[in-house]
């Protein structure tokens, strides 16, 4: 498994992660964009994606994901990924948003290594590939105040790591 794959600052890839982010957190500054390569996930979440798009298929979407208190090279390294039998608001469910800025509000992991480095509260997000479920994503909680889509996914292989955001921001 390979993780610490930094995207050049000049590359698409890079671009695209960071307008993603930026698009609903503005002042948000990318430190670094590193790509996940989990085959274990891959090959999970691409079985699963097969066997969805032949059944008439579900499409697949880019949504945002805080891990809070634990590390996303955790999550990009397991070989489950995302365990929605630890979920923590609701056991069995991981949630992902739409919006950066959701999944920023109470959700980023804070890295304190990079933080160090870089003399501020540096932030990540996990960027990742959902498959969505047959129920329609709902609207956030307005305690956050930022519109969007939440989505709720039950099974690991729905959910695929792609990216690691390293950010700061001004709240």
């Amino acid at each position: 498994m390979d993780l610490d794959l930094n995207v050049d600052i000049e590359a698409q890839e890079y671009r695209s992660a960071e307008k993603r982010l930026t698009l609903t957190l503005p002042t948000a500054k990318v430190l670094k964009v590193q790509r996940i390569q989990n085959a274990t996930q891959w090959l999970n979440y691409n079985a699963k994606r097969e066997t969805v798009l032949h059944e008439g298929g579900q499409e697949v979407t880019e949504v945002f994901h805080g891990t809070r208190s634990t590390s996303p090279d955790k999550i990009a390294m397991s070989p489950v990924g995302f365990d929605p039998k630890l979920g923590t608001s609701v056991v069995g469910v991981v949630w992902f948003a739409s919006d950066a800025h959701y999944s920023a509000c109470g959700y980023s992991y804070v890295n304190s290594t990079l933080s160090q480095d870089h003399h501020q509260t540096c932030e990540q997000l996990l960027l990742c590939n959902i498959l969505r479920n047959a129920k329609p994503p709902r609207a956030p909680s307005t305690d956050v105040g930022q519109p969007g889509q939440i989505h709720e996914i039950r099974e690991a292989c729905r959910c695929l790591p792609t990216h690691i955001i390293s950010y700061v921001w001004n709240r």
